[in-house]
């Protein structure tokens, strides 16, 4: 002890602990948003995904949200960072201290453009599960990255009459 007193349990502890004492959960929000590179903001609330979201509650001195989990059939951990993508694609509008075009460019170059077919593939599978949005973003993405195949595949996922209000230019709306 030092005699400094007891020593505070720390944001990233306390997030291990709730990982550990968590089954077929996993964690998001603007804390795991500040950990993938997306904003510089520090999270002040936990933001957990589960297919069953209760009201927020607190736990030792930290504010934890419940959000709906759209896909929780994962047959292992290994796509969870797939599942965080996508809701931080979810979230383009809300994540703090950025902006949609912002974050439109940083999960495309950051992560789509280091991913091989398979794990592109993985995504377009588990992206179905997620709300219109979301599939239309992923189809803009592989759009402007020349993956034609999985794009199309992402599109028919779409109405043709859905009209949204996106925040982002791709790059071939900005050659227009």
């Amino acid at each position: 002890m030092l005699g400094l007193g007891k020593l505070p349990v720390y944001q990233d502890e306390q997030f291990r602990y709730l990982t550990e004492k968590t089954e077929r959960l996993y964690h998001g929000g603007a804390y795991v948003y500040n950990k993938m590179g997306l904003t510089e903001q520090v999270a002040t609330t936990i933001t957990i995904a589960t297919p069953n979201p209760v009201r927020r509650f607190r736990f030792k001195n930290l504010d934890i949200e419940c959000v709906k989990a759209y896909c929780m059939d994962y047959p292992d951990e290994s796509l969870v960072p797939y599942l965080r993508l996508l809701d931080a694609i979810k979230d383009m509008k809300r994540i703090p201290g950025t902006t949609g075009q912002d974050i439109y460019n940083r999960v495309k170059s950051q992560y789509f453009n280091g991913y091989s077919l398979p794990e592109l593939e993985k995504i377009v599978s588990l992206a179905k599960s997620y709300p219109p949005r979301v599939r239309k973003v992923v189809a803009d993405i592989l759009a402007t990255s020349d993956k034609t195949v999985l794009q199309t595949e992402m599109a028919k996922t779409i109405l043709p009459t859905t009209r949204f209000n996106l925040d982002y230019k791709t790059r071939k709306t900005q050659l227009r």
